[in-house]
């Protein structure tokens, strides 16, 4: 529960200083160098090829979901927990 409470304010923080959109095009970036995007259009064209009765929004977060996140390669959420840790410190120490 801390964490999301954490997570939600390093969000409001990266909101107003204005490198939430620099982060997530970063992001969009990684994704599409690494084909990502394709990956995860196949996983999501499987679920619906297994029927609409089978898909739901519970077998989305429960099974696709994490597969989804499986895509994304390390490196990419490495490069990414570093910047957005990197704006972090840099925005507390311009607040003390």
């Amino acid at each position: 529960f801390m964490d999301m409470i954490r997570a939600e304010d390093l969000e409001k923080e990266l909101r107003k200083s204005g490198k939430y959109l620099i982060l997530a095009e970063i992001l969009r970036i990684r994704l599409e160098e690494y084909g990502v995007q394709e990956k995860w259009r196949e996983i999501f064209r499987q679920a619906l090829e297994e029927g609409s009765g089978k898909v739901s929004l519970t077998s989305l977060q429960q099974h696709w979901l994490p597969l989804a996140r499986e895509a994304v390669p390390e490196s990419v959420k490495q490069e990414l927990i570093s910047q957005i840790l990197n704006c972090s410190l840099n925005l507390k120490n311009l607040i003390i």
